[in-house]
């Protein structure tokens, strides 16, 4: 805020006026050296980075493993992670633990998954209209 001559601008205003000002052009400053530090450190990383993996994929060109590895680690690609099923929560509540039974237990219910949907739908007439319209 500038300085005029309004009559309701007192000494004490005056003084906090001066100093939100010079507060503002130190945190002007401040927040210039600190985007401009930004910029170079951001800079000199994107030079490392470049300088890394060119280095990479030249030292590694006749081995196509490690290229994918440095495309991937580049991309920052993870690997899958293996997944093991330890339990099953079946019908009624019943647990199953045992890996034959988890087996039997979810190709029993895939397999018969079409059967089931088909019936449903003789039980409900809006979804048998749909299908005989087909």
């Amino acid at each position: 805020m500038k300085f005029r001559n309004d009559p309701w601008l007192t000494r004490g205003t005056r003084n906090s006026i001066k100093t939100k000002n010079a507060l503002h052009k130190i945190h002007q400053k401040a927040f210039s050296d600190i985007k401009y530090t930004e910029t170079v450190i951001n800079s000199c990383a994107g030079k490392v980075k470049k300088l890394y993996y060119n280095n990479l994929f030249e030292t590694n060109k006749v081995n196509p493993k490690k290229v994918w590895q440095g495309i991937n680690d580049f991309l920052r690609r993870k690997k899958n992670s293996t997944f093991s099923l330890t339990k099953i929560i079946a019908t009624a509540g019943r647990i199953i633990s045992d890996s034959n039974e988890m087996c039997n237990y979810v190709n029993d219910y895939f397999s018969t998954i079409g059967s089931r949907i088909w019936h449903q739908a003789l039980v409900s007439p809006l979804i048998l209209i749909f299908i005989t319209d087909l």
